[in-house]
């Protein structure tokens, strides 16, 4: 369940992203503080004689809070746009060489990564039962041998058609069936094969000894391309891969989570992914900065994701941040336009350069000429000489030239994060029906060099660094220190909730009174019996007051998303049409996946307007509005308590003993999680409730075999998707 950030019980001063990380791990030394306590405590319970009901009451509370007394871990979920250099970022994170960065390589396995104090990097890979891959072998099989032909429609390239890629992808498992015919595989032999019966339902804990064996081990379970032909690729028997290391960046709880999944036509990864973004804590939206500034696709996945995180309340909780990469790829004087007086140091440097350039001509000439003189013996040692001031001329060129590099590279990270800044301000604005004048929570964006941090810190085997010439630069260690501080401050929220739970309880435990009871006078047990009934009806009251309000935000809500429903219906018949230009073969096999297809799928295209259409209402009725009305009730109840309790007891350690403020807080946190939780399934049920509600046409449709079954495909598909749109 993804918990309300506890960043909210901390001043604005210290969330901002350049803030130094805490003392670490001042949560986890309260926990080493507090856990003996609590064993100390169970073990009096044991050794003294109380109630019955008491001790049972009190060993309850105890083994809450000790349960409670543990990091915590939150994940850090990564969404990475295509080309984003996403193993490179992690390796420069985590300051090792873990995942393979190597280009040719897909990853395809949803990954988690976190720490553990271990002596060496260790892989555990969850492997899918053998039923499971029984099932999904059978429907490749039954795609890779299908023979269909429809010979009165075109044919898909055989590169893209789903039985070629449901070929490569049992061949990739099973090698050897490249040399016989599809005729004869069999999903029963299939599964004896030695090496995949040993992983089925199995759970692998992979070593790390040296990083590239390490990482060539790990390829053959998250990789859907090898280097080498003779490896096998076992990433479709792979559930989940979690690697655990002496990551310090992860110390503090964080768990980065890899989801190359979202959107994978194996449904298992697929409901993996899905899930992961409902539940994730945190989300890390991860673009290049090349594309950044101007790229049309780049900025409708930014628009898409960013609209999603702010109705899903991620701004509120601030779980939200934009890493851009490949900061310390050059740049040409032409892609942006600096500031002037930094354009001024630019303009210098250059002229500076162009100067060295002049000057090694000249000395070239000079060289050049002593070299083709007929005294050239002669003048071996002047030759020399200008040799050596070329080279040094040179370097100064290339020190000029960097520095060009550099001061751009750095210009770029600043106009583009803040052209993104503006982007997402105006997008928050609109969401939230603010003016223009209103100011925004900001979102923390890093822009990062992380080849050119590795190099610096020597983890790779590569060149000089191109652009930064000081780790500082890179933006490494300032995210590093922001997951760190995220880390430490959520957990830091959890540790002092347990801490007050406990000076409450040790409190109401050492006042606890066995004998002359102050109710022992009638009148004073009436009048305090009295004012708690009072009070209860006053509590009751008003908590059906905030169940009515909520109801009413959430009616309006209503007409508005049936509003949008019903647009939804009557686009959808065109929406199907749209995909009759596919080739019968593509057709139906996305009718065999259930909607799915190569870069989408049909239920997503069916719901996609219906969102975009309540987003604003959404996000003022769940982000604003709701939680308006759970905190004025929370603040409510709490003030009438404790003046309740004053009524009752004037005797301060009373109302420290029964723990209010805790409690109500508590009960708020428990409130806003189950709401948020509700909101972000919400949010995203259109999708899988069309693919629910159309699963027994997909399984029709695509049984239809032979001469003329597109027509027939497309004629019973219609049939379904205009009675709905009427």
């Amino acid at each position: 369940m993804t918990t309300e950030s506890s960043l909210t019980d901390l001043t604005e001063d210290d969330v901002e992203m350049n803030a130094p990380p805490l003392p670490r791990p001042s949560a986890q030394k309260a926990y080493e503080y507090l856990l003996p306590l609590l064993n100390a405590f169970e073990a009096t319970l044991s050794s003294i004689t109380l109630p019955t009901e008491l001790r049972d009451e009190w060993k309850c509370s105890t083994a809450d809070m000790k349960g409670k007394s543990v990091q915590k871990p939150y994940k850090e979920l990564g969404l990475w746009y295509q080309g984003a250099g996403k193993s490179t970022l992690v390796n420069a994170l985590l300051g090792q060489r873990v995942l393979s960065a190597s280009a040719a390589l897909a990853l395809q396995v949803i990954t988690e990564i976190s720490y553990r104090d271990v002596p060496n990097i260790e892989a555990v890979v969850d492997f899918i039962s053998r039923e499971q891959w029984a099932k999904d072998l059978a429907r490749l099989i039954e795609d890779a041998t299908d023979t269909t032909v429809d010979k009165e429609e075109e044919v898909t390239d055989t590169a893209f058609s789903p039985a070629y890629q449901a070929r490569e992808k049992i061949y990739g498992i099973y090698p050897h069936l490249r040399n016989v015919s599809e005729k004869s595989w069999k999903v029963e032999e299939l599964l004896d094969d030695p090496v995949v019966q040993g992983y089925l339902g199995q759970t692998k804990v992979f070593v790390a000894k040296k990083d590239v064996n390490f990482q060539k081990e790990l390829e053959q379970f998250l990789a859907s391309a090898l280097a080498g032909s003779d490896t096998r690729a076992f990433w479709p028997l792979v559930k989940i891969v979690k690697i655990i290391g002496p990551f310090d960046v992860l110390s503090t709880g964080i768990t980065l989570v890899d989801m190359p999944g979202h959107g994978d036509v194996d449904n298992t990864r697929d409901t993996m992914a899905n899930e992961n973004l409902k539940t994730a804590d945190a989300i890390c939206l991860v673009v290049g900065i090349t594309r950044a500034k101007d790229d049309r696709d780049l900025h409708a996945y930014l628009h898409k994701h960013l609209c999603q995180t702010i109705i899903d309340g991620r701004i509120q909780e601030k779980s939200i941040l934009i890493t851009l990469t490949s900061a310390d790829d050059p740049i040409g004087g032409n892609e942006i336009t600096l500031e002037p007086a930094k354009q001024g140091i630019v303009d210098d440097l250059n002229q500076d350069a162009q100067a060295l350039t002049q000057d090694m001509n000249a000395l070239r000439e000079k060289r050049d000429k002593k070299e083709k003189s007929k005294a050239k013996k002669n003048a071996s040692a002047a030759i020399e000489k200008i040799r050596e001031q070329m080279t040094a001329l040179s370097q100064k060129r290339t020190l000029k030239t960097k520095e060009i590099n550099r001061l751009r590279a750095i210009g770029r990270s600043e106009i583009v994060s803040e052209s993104l800044q503006q982007k997402y301000a105006q997008l928050y604005r609109d969401l939230s029906r603010l003016t223009a004048d209103t100011p925004v929570p900001p979102i923390p964006i890093f822009c990062v060099g992380s080849r050119d941090f590795m190099r610096l810190l020597q983890i790779d085997d590569l060149d000089d660094p191109i652009i930064f010439r000081e780790p500082g630069e890179t933006g490494i260690p300032q995210l590093r220190s922001y997951f760190e501080s995220h880390g430490e401050r959520r957990n830091l929220g959890e540790a002092i909730a347990v801490v007050s739970q406990f000076c409450e309880f040790l409190s109401r435990t050492s006042s606890t009174q066995f004998s002359a009871s102050p109710m022992g006078n009638r009148a004073t047990a009436l009048t305090v019996q009295n004012a708690i009934n009072d009070l209860e009806q006053r509590c009751g009251t008003r908590l059906d007051e905030m169940v009515t309000g909520i109801e009413k935000v959430h009616d309006d809500l209503l007409v508005i998303v049936d509003a949008a429903v019903s647009d939804a219906e009557e686009k959808s018949a065109t929406i199907f049409e749209n995909h009759t230009a596919k080739r019968w073969n593509q057709y139906r096999a996305m009718m065999r996946q259930e909607g799915q297809y190569e870069t989408g799928n049909l239920n997503a295209d069916l719901t996609k307007n219906i969102l975009p259409l309540v987003q604003r209402d959404w996000n003022i009725a769940v982000n604003n509005l709701t939680p308006l009305h759970i905190k004025d009730f929370a603040e409510e109840i709490q003030e009438d308590l404790i003046n309740t309790v004053k009524s009752i007891s004037h005797d301060p350690s009373v109302r420290k003993s029964l723990g209010i403020e805790t409690f109500i807080k508590s009960l708020h946190i428990a409130n806003m999680d189950a709401t948020k939780s509700a909101q972000r399934q919400g949010s995203r049920t259109w999708e899988p409730l069309m693919k629910k509600l159309l699963k027994p046409q997909y399984k029709k449709v695509s049984a239809e075999k032979g001469n003329g079954m597109y027509k027939r495909m497309k004629a019973a598909s219609f049939a379904v998707y205009l009675a709905d749109a009427n």
